[in-house]
């Protein structure tokens, strides 16, 4: 399986970019030009844009494409399952939607959640 990144910001990206420093596992790991027709091959999408960009551009995305959004627009969207793995693996299981907490919340979530599990 080919694992590929995406990018639509970078202006010293060339069409494939190797990741630098990272270990010998993750090598083949390639940054690519934002490319929309290249959406159908893809198994799970990872999409952090900033607030208000992702609507609209994650709605064009393939519904056999899984998607996880980190960005805030699909929180408490109709369609979206908000969970987070480590914390709620219940509420996205079979999910091909899922809108993930804040930075903050998802930090503080992590960490309390082990210690709220046996209340």
């Amino acid at each position: 399986m080919a694992t590929s990144i995406p990018a639509a910001n970078s202006t010293t990206l060339t069409d494939a970019t190797p990741l630098p420093r990272v270990p010998a596992k993750l090598a083949d790991l390639v940054i690519e030009k934002w490319d929309p027709k290249a959406l159908p091959k893809l198994d799970v999408l990872f999409a952090s844009l900033p607030t208000g960009a992702s609507a609209e551009a994650l709605a064009r995305v393939p519904k056999t494409v899984k998607i996880v959004d980190i960005g805030g627009d699909h929180r408490y969207a109709e369609g979206w399952a908000y969970g987070l793995a480590d914390v709620w693996p219940d509420r996205i299981v079979g999910q091909t939607r899922i809108a993930n907490p804040g930075c903050f919340p998802a930090a503080t979530l992590t960490a309390l959640a082990p210690l709220l599990a046996n209340r």
